[in-house]
């Protein structure tokens, strides 16, 4: 009796460390196959949920990506000029989920979990007015030369 006691808890610590293993995004968790969340609406490869991808250097260096930082609810900078073509990303630095509206239809509005991030491209010129989730309606713009 000691014998199959013995056998059932060693199977099922074995059980647990399997489950909780591939619930993890070293083990995959329902992730894609290289970790992350999957692909975009823009067929882009995503970050795993919560996660911030790396800052590109070269985009940086050459001035095509914009970052937008959400804290305490507030956008910072509230004005984002980049040129056409640009990424621009939204970091979720709060402990909250944030959501982002945007005036204009062609880019989606969105919800970033706490630690999450957004990314859009902008292809054409002009302004593009957003609105934010926190205290006092935050608003800001992206502003495409």
């Amino acid at each position: 009796m000691r014998a199959i006691l013995g056998f059932g808890a060693v199977l099922a610590v074995i059980l647990l460390g399997l489950g909780l293993w591939t619930a993890t995004p070293q083990g995959g968790g329902g992730l894609g196959e290289d970790g992350g969340a999957g692909v975009d609406r823009q067929g882009r490869q995503e970050a795993s949920p919560g996660v911030v991808a790396e800052d590109r250097e070269d985009a940086e260096q050459d001035g095509s990506e914009g970052r937008v930082e959400i804290r305490e609810g507030e956008f910072s900078p509230a004005t984002v000029v980049v040129p056409a073509g640009s990424i621009v990303t939204f970091i979720n630095r709060d402990d909250v989920v944030r959501r982002i509206d945007f005036e204009d239809e062609r880019f989606d509005d969105a919800e970033i979990r706490a630690g999450g991030s957004h990314t859009l491209e902008v292809t054409g010129t002009g302004r593009f007015p957003f609105t934010g989730s926190g205290d006092g309606n935050p608003s800001g713009e992206i502003v495409v030369e």
